[in-house]
């Protein structure tokens, strides 16, 4: 037999197990780098030919060789009755198996969108929380400049402890950042793990992820930064509250509300007495 003649062979045993042109092209060169390399070494032809093997056993190794997914493919294109079948099928089942996946593509969606939104609320409850710890400053000079210390003190020392809660709760927030941004780079890993496996056959694994670690522990000198300034700052906020309603007799809404303040595009920002707000009330 002439390598000719097996290559021929060759094609036509792939093209009957239903191996695509494009392959069926790769394997031909593949087995024609081999039969070269044979002869180079100092075989003739005949025995180049004996060596590479029967054509059957090379086409079964071309097969076995391709991805999960092309070798399905191949199993389809071997029974064409077969493959109408399957047609049919799926586009009668289409009403049943089309709003299953757009559901659970939905809801995979969801999970990703609930734990960046989680992520979010956790930084807007923070920030919040700086917003009222730079606030104080103005109710602070609202305090002096319309002679209503009780009020400033009042309304500054709680918005200045609410700022340094911020500062302590910085490192939660990190933390729990951390957690739920590794927790959507893992799901999504593990959505499309299953596209990935059916692609590549056995050579896709599930994505794996190391544990996670505290952030106050891997970052101990910073955490406690944290702790010791917005514990300061908290704890100068509530004496400048206590200060204030003690002064009041701890009836704040006795007390003149501080003058309001019209900040341009941001509006007018108003001092009610949060100290009652939070729940010292007459």
């Amino acid at each position: 037999m002439s390598y000719e003649q097996w290559n021929s062979e060759l094609k036509e045993a792939l093209r009957k197990r239903g191996v695509s042109a494009k392959e069926i092209d790769r394997a031909r060169e593949y087995w024609y780098e081999a039969y070269n390399d044979r002869i180079e070494s100092g075989m003739d032809e005949e025995a180049a030919i004996e060596d590479l093997g029967s054509v059957e056993v090379a086409a079964t190794s071309v097969v076995e060789s391709l991805p999960t997914i092309q070798r399905s493919f191949c199993g389809l294109r071997q029974n064409h009755e077969r493959t109408a079948l399957v047609t049919v099928l799926l586009v009668l089942g289409a009403i049943a198996w089309v709003p299953v996946v757009f559901a659970i593509a939905m809801l995979a969606v969801a999970v990703y969108v609930l734990l960046w939104s989680l992520i979010l609320a956790a930084w807007a409850f923070v920030a919040s929380g700086y917003v009222f710890g730079v606030s104080s400053v103005i109710a602070f000079m609202l305090g002096a400049t319309s002679g209503n210390l009780i009020a400033g003190a009042m309304d500054g020392g709680v918005s200045l402890a609410l700022g340094g809660a911020a500062i302590l709760l910085t490192p939660l927030a990190i933390q729990v950042t951390s957690i739920l941004y590794q927790a959507s780079i893992r799901f999504g890993r593990w959505v499309s793990h299953f596209f990935v496996r059916v692609a590549k056959g056995e050579e896709a694994a599930p994505a794996e992820g190391g544990p996670l670690s505290l952030w106050w522990s891997r970052h101990p000198d910073t955490f406690r930064v944290f702790m010791v300034v917005g514990g300061i700052i908290c704890g100068a906020g509530l004496a400048l509250a206590l200060v204030g309603l003690l002064a009041c007799g701890f009836a704040p809404n006795t007390v003149a509300p501080l003058p309001t303040v019209d900040a341009g595009f941001l509006g007018k920002i108003s001092y009610p007495h949060l100290a009652q707000v939070v729940g010292f009330r007459s």
